[in-house]
């Protein structure tokens, strides 16, 4: 697992809010290993070069999940940069070091936030804001996923801020989906 850094920035971390964190992210884990296969599953077909594009293409078409929140372009760029993508999720879920700070009421970027990354630094930088440690587990994991889509380089394209925009996203501009932690971060909360 990530080798975790948890610094206090107000909110009066006790050893409950500690576990509660590292708990998280071990769902988070658990989570982006489960999404890696199901990429890895669409990625890794047989053939020559045509055949397995052909057959990465269909395979990419018949997952639900996917296309339910990427959309559906079959192209080919579009499936490399999302397996690229989430496989960096994981390898940062599973042996980076990110500082994950606790931040207390009064943190002006926290006002109507669960949690917000400043985009990108190194090393990942996590904040948790108060109503993060009030949400269900899934949610937790799940925002953990977004805000290291943040870390990526990425914003909201098309306005994504909520799971009806980001679905109304995929359908729109699957290019823009694929860059969105709002989608990423409703696709991973299926594999909770």
């Amino acid at each position: 697992m990530a080798r975790l850094k948890i610094r206090d920035s107000g909110r009066g971390l006790n050893e409950r809010d500690r576990e509660q964190i590292r708990r998280s992210f071990r769902d988070a884990l658990r989570i982006a290993s489960s999404v890696k296969d199901e990429i890895d599953d669409i990625w890794n077909q047989s053939g020559r070069v045509q055949k397995r594009r052909k057959k990465r293409r269909n395979a990419w078409s018949a997952h639900e999940n996917f296309t339910t929140w990427f959309g559906t372009s079959r192209r080919h760029i579009l499936i490399r940069r999302v397996r690229r993508r989430i496989h960096k999720i994981h390898r940062w879920l599973d042996s980076a070091r990110i500082v994950v700070i606790a931040e207390g009421a009064r943190d002006r970027l926290c006002r109507g936030a669960t949690a917000f990354a400043t985009v990108p630094r190194r090393p990942l930088k996590v904040h948790l804001c108060q109503p993060w440690f009030t949400l269900s587990d899934s949610r937790r994991a799940a925002i953990i996923i977004h805000e290291l889509v943040h870390e990526l380089g990425f914003r909201h394209p098309g306005g994504a801020t909520s799971a009806m925009t980001a679905l109304a996203l995929a359908r729109r501009n699957s290019r823009k989906a694929r860059r969105s932690p709002e989608n990423y971060e409703h696709l991973y909360e299926l594999y909770f």
